[in-house]
């Protein structure tokens, strides 16, 4: 799981970039980036790094810009901004700070499939946390989050389980049953119960994650709809087509509206759709989700982001497989 720096500054309205303060202009960014409006936010985090006063506010200015980047998918500029702010943190007094870039950067590492890169990320940022904050705080749960996925992608399923199994009970305890972080771990326990067969339990963890996400962030946010479709991916496994066929349709309404008509996530939605038209052998609107599918992927950094797994190499069995029937 990634980590937002930014809890300190709070603003009831976004200002204009362009006569804001440098404070303003991060919490302003913080906003448009926690509403999902990503495009809007961009300008707000690259000027908050021209007016920042001291190597500190810029450390957290390309911090704060690498996260907005990974979340909007573009990975190599994500990655450069991690980088420059890992290096501005290194030689300053931040040490949390430091484990948070830290951490963030394995998070992308492990969305792209990196997780040789990614591991040791995460550990050294486990390893800052613990001593400067103890074994048990909010900022550890996150990190442990992220270390459960990469462990979760390598294949460890029972390490990854024990893991995330620790990080909902100490989100629960120390930030209550409703904390969003809650949903996500939870969710990501759901992928490895389906990941093990154990379906019946992996849709009750990913009916409490949507009904804690839905609560914090409304239906219509992009976090909403990558949970929407881990379920949707479930039915269709568990070929309950119609159930996973409104489910899809549904997330692929939000992130073209919310993500735009070129995200990774989005080729991946159509990608699942069409798996499951295939499914229930329509091959003809199949084959034509999956060139769509294919069409995105070929333009974005995408590894990763569906239960499936590498979009592109995904879109181009099923299109084989449609155009033999």
């Amino acid at each position: 799981m990634w980590v937002n720096l930014l809890g300190i500054f709070l603003l009831l309205d976004v200002v204009r970039a362009e006569t804001a303060t440098w404070e303003q202009l991060i919490a302003s960014g913080d906003k448009l980036r926690t509403d999902a409006r990503y495009t809007e936010a961009e300008p707000y985090f690259r000027s908050a790094i021209q007016q920042a006063q001291g190597p500190e506010e810029r450390a957290m200015s390309l911090g704060q810009l690498a996260l907005l980047l990974q979340l909007r998918g573009a990975f190599p500029q994500a990655e450069e901004f991690y980088q420059r702010a890992i290096s501005a943190y290194e030689v300053l007094p931040s040490p949390l700070n430091l484990a948070i870039n830290l951490n963030n950067l394995g998070n992308l590492y492990a969305n792209e499939g990196r997780c040789d890169q990614a591991e040791p990320l995460v550990l050294h940022a486990i390893e800052i946390q613990s001593r400067v904050s103890g074994p048990e705080s909010a900022g550890m749960a996150d990190m442990l989050d992220t270390l459960a996925s990469i462990q979760m992608n390598r294949s460890r399923y029972a390490d990854a389980e024990d893991t995330f199994r620790r990080v909902a009970s100490l989100r629960e305890r120390l930030l209550g049953p409703e904390d969003p972080g809650l949903a996500e771990t939870l969710s990501n326990l759901g992928r490895i119960c389906y990941t093990l067969g154990r379906y019946s339990e992996a849709e009750a963890l990913d009916r409490r994650a949507i009904r804690i996400r839905e609560k914090a962030l409304g239906t219509e946010h992009p976090e909403m709809a990558r949970i929407r479709s881990q379920l949707a991916e479930l039915y269709r496994v568990e070929k309950k087509y119609k159930e996973a066929e409104v489910l899809w349709l549904d997330v692929i309404q939000i992130w073209e509206k919310m993500l735009g008509p070129e995200h990774h996530d989005l080729g991946a939605a159509w990608n699942n759709l069409g798996s499951a038209y295939f499914s229930e052998h329509r091959f003809g609107e199949a084959e034509n989700l999956f060139q769509r599918a294919l069409n995105i992927c070929e333009k974005s950094t995408w590894a990763g982001t569906s239960l499936h797994g590498d979009g592109s190499h995904q879109s181009r069995q099923y299109l084989s497989r449609a155009a033999r029937v």
